[in-house]
């Protein structure tokens, strides 16, 4: 039986009044969403205290928690990594208070089920600050951390010591300038091919929001200690883009929305660019697996996505999609996927709702919709190469009363390449409906390991 360990967080928000509910519709308007950087001023009023222990109806292993459940932009991305030796490393970003300070924390359990510190974790970063941390495997049994630290630095990774899970780390510091200009490139994404060769993208960080990004890549094959030059791959309008290496072969993808319309966040195809090597790469060839500009309906793809590839080699990708109209953006979301082997887009699930959004009180925050922050991960052993997919889903049925949807993690899984999916199953199933600040039980951000 796989099991999947999540990183358990809590954010305490004060609630100044309960939200009034209103009529149910089927769209929100389309606006502008602006990145949350951290900096952002925490409204006035009282902060209720870090309890982990009072809200324990969601299943699984503390391993850490932060005042700062917000751990991406968009795409999710992995913060933990199943090793060859049967040993786990967890990476997070860990809030202390909020907004700051805020440092990446990591966990560590060996094989046997000792850990380096039992729910608590300790610091990856020696930076005054650090967030939006990302994981992958160097050298097969430890963790390669990717993050965005202080102003000094923006991009970092650090890099577990060997023998491994005794909090020392080696850094490095892939570039970020990005030319012309001054613009920095920021929340990395992370990928170790087979060969230990760090793949990093990152996105510009912008002044305004919904200003175009540019979509940036570099990569070390010694352990981040020199660094190719920064590299343009695209101008994209979310931070959604990951590297994604194969396990039994050369092949690096890089995996993004592409904007097709830099007036709005909201109109995206899914595209990946292959490089067979991992070496030689051409930024023009991509190949657009959605195409929604040419099918004449109005589904877009938005800022969450996940790419992998499983031991077949081929590439994988699941994210979502809605309609976006005159009329507005469908709150009735999308759960799709995609194989290169057979090259066809399959449904994860039925599209959620099934009926229509609330118009006021249940909202499920920036960068989210009612299906959001999906992972892939792959199962191989007796010639059986399955595909389990993870998501956060929300619900109107479980909102608090303070106005914020409660999410739940859901899983599916499919054993023939994504032709067909197995019935979805709520994995956590913690609903605390009508719930006050400091006692609602919403779970949101897991992470799946690659190898289940």
């Amino acid at each position: 039986m796989a099991k999947k360990i999540f990183v358990l967080a809590l954010l305490a928000i004060f609630a100044f009044s309960a939200a009034v509910m209103g009529g149910t519709v089927k769209t929100q308007p389309i606006k502008k969403a602006r990145i949350i950087t951290g900096d952002e001023q925490l409204p006035q009023g009282p902060v209720y205290p870090l309890n982990p222990n009072l809200i324990m109806d969601s299943p699984g292993i503390i391993v850490g928690t932060t005042h700062y459940d917000y751990q991406s932009n968009g795409s999710t991305g992995n913060r933990m990594v199943v090793c060859s030796d049967g040993s786990k490393f967890f990476a997070w970003m860990n809030g202390i208070g909020y907004p700051r300070p805020r440092h990446i924390y990591f966990n560590y359990v060996d094989a046997s089920g000792n850990w380096f510190s039992n729910g608590v974790g300790d610091r990856v970063n020696n930076d005054s600050v650090g967030g939006y941390c990302q994981v992958s495997l160097y050298a097969g049994t430890r963790g390669a951390v990717s993050y965005h630290g202080p102003a000094n630095t923006y991009s970092k990774i650090a890099i577990d010591a060997d023998p491994p899970g005794f909090g020392i780390f080696s850094y490095g510091d892939p570039p970020d300038l990005i030319n012309p200009g001054s613009a920095r490139a920021m929340w990395p994404y992370i990928a170790v091919d087979r060969n230990n060769r760090i793949h990093v993208t990152m996105s510009e960080s912008t002044t305004n929001a919904g200003d175009p990004q540019r979509f940036m890549y570099a990569r070390s094959t010694n352990a981040g200690s020199s660094w190719t030059t920064l590299q343009f791959v695209d101008t994209v309008m979310v931070i959604a883009g990951l590297p994604a290496a194969s396990p039994v072969s050369d092949k690096v993808a890089i995996v993004y929305s592409k904007t097709t319309d830099t007036s709005t966040q909201w109109y995206n195809d899914i595209v990946y660019i292959l490089s067979n090597d991992g070496l030689t790469w051409n930024f023009t060839n991509r190949t657009n697996v959605t195409n929604y500009g040419t099918d004449n309906d109005s589904l877009w793809a938005y800022t969450d996505l996940d790419a992998i590839f499983d031991y077949n080699d081929n590439l994988n990708i699941i994210w979502n999609a809605q309609w976006v109209t005159a009329e507005g953006i469908y709150y009735r979301t999308h759960l799709l996927f995609y194989n290169s082997g057979t090259q066809q887009i399959t449904q994860v699930r039925s599209p959620w709702p099934d009926s229509l959004w609330i118009s006021g009180g249940c909202d499920y925050g920036a960068w989210n919709r009612p299906i959001s922050k999906m992972n892939l991960g792959v199962y191989h052993n007796n010639n059986v190469n399955g595909i389990f997919a993870t998501w956060t889903q929300f619900d109107t049925s479980d909102c608090s009363s303070g106005g914020y949807s409660n999410g739940d993690i859901w899983m599916s899984y499919s054993t023939n390449n994504g032709a067909t999916w197995a019935a979805p199953v709520n994995l956590t199933n913690s609903h605390t409906p009508d719930c006050f600040a400091g006692e609602c039980d919403s779970d949101h951000w897991s992470t799946l390991a690659d190898v289940v």
